[in-house]
């Protein structure tokens, strides 16, 4: 356990040392206030009949109707499997699942994927990819991969999720939508074992794949989901516009720093190395946080998309003109636009913070921006619930999974397994980004403040 700690710390040095952050466009947690299937096709059917992935088909709550609803697409950071044995596991709900309680929606649909929790040691490690295609491609180009890329699991990427969402029925009442998305976590985990230079080619290219399928989704949201809702204009007036695209992206927390890393990973093949692996996961997991950070500002503000005319009439008729009016002389209103709009969450700062301060207090030891004298929110930060027997460890009673015992409090554990925290975990980040979005602390909304300019942030839908 000590080598553990101290590997772990050394990673976490390595991480805080190579991270570059847009601090403007972040939005901190509060506990970092106080402690300062890899497949080819697109096709959802294609990854059927490979393992029994979770939630990965689409979910849905209530009625399937009402004002909001949460769609969730990603890996398995989001996705839903607490039913069966998993429920008595003590795996809890996804941060996603939470959102949906702090913002109190009512639809709840998730195409997230994972890996079956008992899918370890049989399968290597892997998870929801951005593009297969663009992975696959990288591995087998690689001189350096050692990833098992032939053998690796079938789990729907990026495009297969927002293809089987286009395919779901439109509501048919007025219902605004809030899309969550958890990517970049398992390509990174991919990419470290890349040659360096070719690594950061691949990032670049997924990162703009994400881009290129969250457009996607954009224009059908804009063409088929934006409903009218009732703003105040500067005069404040009550008017109607249409609802704005939101998506919730968290900030990837690099993969070298979960307990996973160096206990599941499969060995280095030469001529990279263990410690090359670690350096190359630090670098382009800010690599990637900062490519999607300028890639965000950039596509928030493309051109949007026209509203649909029959839902939002924008021309006035010569009886809304002023007497004495020459019509020949009115210009028609510009259409009105579908705007996007993004909350961006530092999911890696929560994360790091929690760690940091276990391992200050541990040392009895604190720094000028308060950390190591906070609040000690986990028993256990290194070691995961779900963990291989260590050295006088007795079983007793612990459920045994495949060679895996489990802890007896899992709530204590920051990680519930080699690659996923905790419930508790969950549930503060699902909390803390319930917050960012009911206060409205969107990019356009904070940028607005900033610099002027259209108010984003999230309006609910006139019914």
């Amino acid at each position: 356990m000590a080598t553990l700690k101290k590997r772990f710390g050394f990673t976490i040095l390595l991480t805080v040392l190579s991270t570059t952050t847009l601090i403007l466009l972040l939005y901190r947690s509060s506990i970092s206030t106080h402690l300062q299937k890899i497949g080819l096709g697109t096709s959802i059917d294609e990854y059927t009949g490979l393992w029994n992935w979770g939630e990965g088909d689409g979910e849905e709550i209530g009625d399937g109707e009402g004002a909001l609803r949460i769609v969730v697409l990603g890996d398995s950071w989001v996705a839903d499997v607490d039913t069966g044995v998993e429920k008595e596991m003590g795996r809890g709900r996804s941060w996603a699942r939470v959102l949906c309680e702090e913002i109190n929606c009512t639809t709840f649909i998730n195409f997230a994927a994972t890996q079956p929790y008992d899918a370890y040691p049989a399968s290597p490690p892997t998870g929801v990819l951005t593009s297969n295609k663009i992975q696959m491609d990288a591995l087998t180009s690689s001189k350096f991969a050692s990833i098992e890329s032939p053998d690796m699991s079938l789990l729907p990427d990026f495009a297969a999720q927002v293809q089987q969402f286009i395919a779901e029925p439109l509501p048919t009442k007025p219902t605004e939508t809030v899309f969550v998305l958890s990517l970049g976590f398992w390509d990174v985990y991919n990419y470290a074992s890349l040659d360096f230079a070719w690594a950061q080619n691949r990032t670049d290219a997924t990162v703009q794949e994400l881009f290129d399928q969250l457009e996607i989704l954009y224009t059908h949201y804009a063409q088929n989901l934006s409903v009218p809702v009732t703003v105040f204009d500067a005069d404040g007036n009550e008017t109607t516009v249409p609802s704005s695209f939101h998506v919730v992206i968290p900030k990837v927390l690099d993969p070298s720093l979960l307990p996973g890393w160096l206990q599941q990973r499969p060995l280095a093949l030469k001529p990279s190395s263990t410690a090359e692996q670690q350096k190359n996961a630090a670098y382009l997991t800010s690599r990637w946080n900062q490519q999607l950070e300028n890639g965000l500002g950039t596509w928030i503000k493309s051109k949007p998309m026209a509203a649909n005319p029959a839902k939002f009439p924008n021309s006035k008729s010569g009886g809304d003109l002023p007497k004495g009016t020459d019509e020949k002389n009115v210009t028609a209103e510009e259409p009105p636009v579908i705007e996007k709009d993004a909350f961006y969450y530092d999911l890696a700062q929560y994360i790091l913070d929690i760690i940091i301060e276990k391992q200050l207090q541990e040392e009895e030891i604190s720094d000028a921006s308060g950390l190591g004298k906070g609040t000690v929110i986990f028993n256990e930060v290194y070691e995961p619930c779900l963990h291989e027997a260590y050295d006088g460890e007795e079983k007793g009673d612990s459920m045994d999974i495949n060679g895996q015992l489990l802890c007896k409090d899992p709530e204590q554990h920051l990680f519930f397994d080699a690659f996923n925290i905790g419930a508790n975990a969950k549930s503060g980040i699902g909390q803390e980004i319930g917050r960012l979005v009911s206060d409205g602390k969107s990019l356009r909304q904070i940028w607005s403040q900033m610099y002027g300019g259209s108010i984003g942030g999230l309006r609910r839908a006139s019914l």
